[in-house]
């Protein structure tokens, strides 16, 4: 059954794409709009607990795997894995001493603008959130080209610095 050989894929082969970091958004949204047609529980209601147990995971799984392979993030990790390089951010979090400084600094502007109370404030959080837009689109360039260059080392340390920059930007 299909059902079977889908649980099985990897997210890339479950929605038709190749294992590479940087991957078609426009054709994985389209896949997923496909496959959550194709298997949602509710279109089998009907059939056996066996049928509607697979389907159910199944569906579980691809919404897992859109919503890993939408993230430059998570499809960094996943894309580790598939190499056998498991990269746990909540437990491998060390990073270089330059980073470290970069971290204090971004901390340090942070806090500054929390403080500021001049006419300036609005264009000096824009300017922020746009250094972090840069640092957050060229790491991911530099993760691409590391990909293609299979330089794991360099992979993890740039996903790790990725994390912080994503953590920044969502929560400043």
């Amino acid at each position: 059954m299909q059902i079977n050989t889908l649980l099985h894929n990897n997210h890339f082969e479950l929605f038709d794409l190749q294992p590479n970091y940087t991957i078609d958004q426009s054709k994985l949204h389209s896949q997923y709009l496909i496959l959550q047609k194709k298997y949602h529980p509710d279109k089998y209601i009907n059939y056996n607990e066996e049928v509607r147990s697979s389907i159910l995971t199944l569906s579980s799984k691809i919404n897992q795997g859109h919503n890993t392979l939408k993230s430059p993030l998570l499809r960094g990790i996943y894309l580790l894995s598939l190499h056998d390089i498991n990269l746990d951010l909540s437990i491998n979090t060390q990073t270089s001493p330059d980073f470290l400084i970069t971290q204090m600094e971004f901390y340090e502007k942070i806090e500054s603008l929390k403080m500021d109370n001049s006419i300036d404030k609005i264009n000096n959080t824009l300017l922020l959130k746009t250094e972090l837009s840069t640092l957050i689109n060229n790491t991911i360039i530099n993760i691409n080209t590391a990909f293609i260059d299979k330089n794991y080392p360099f992979i993890e340390n740039a996903l790790k610095e990725l994390s912080f920059y994503e953590k920044l930007s969502t929560n400043f």
